[in-house]
């Protein structure tokens, strides 16, 4: 059975509440392996994983991707174009003018 923190969460964003915590580290720890310069270890602390192995792990799990081939292939698609079904466009194009 489902907790009640878990039920309300899937109430309000349509997953479980470990999922929707799940999704977040992820989130962020792909954001600042893209953005940030700080070794995959200390990216694993900050969204709240004690050791580098059980970071690499989850973060392996869910991407199919090591944290560092990751930040070493430039980020390419992350959880949010994941969820969108899309993909980042490639190196050199640009948004297209809507006008």
């Amino acid at each position: 059975m489902a907790t009640v923190s878990s039920s309300r969460t899937r109430a309000a964003t349509g997953c479980g509440a470990k999922r929707f915590v799940d999704d977040r580290a992820l989130l962020e720890a792909e954001h600042l392996l893209a953005h940030t310069n700080p070794p995959p270890a200390v990216i694993g602390e900050r969204v709240g994983f004690h050791h580098a192995t059980a970071f690499n792990a989850f973060f392996r799990s869910r991407t199919g991707t090591t944290p560092t081939a990751f930040r070493a292939r430039g980020a390419g698609i992350t959880l949010a174009t994941r969820h969108l079904g899309g993909s980042q466009p490639a190196a050199g194009d640009s948004p297209k003018d809507s006008s």
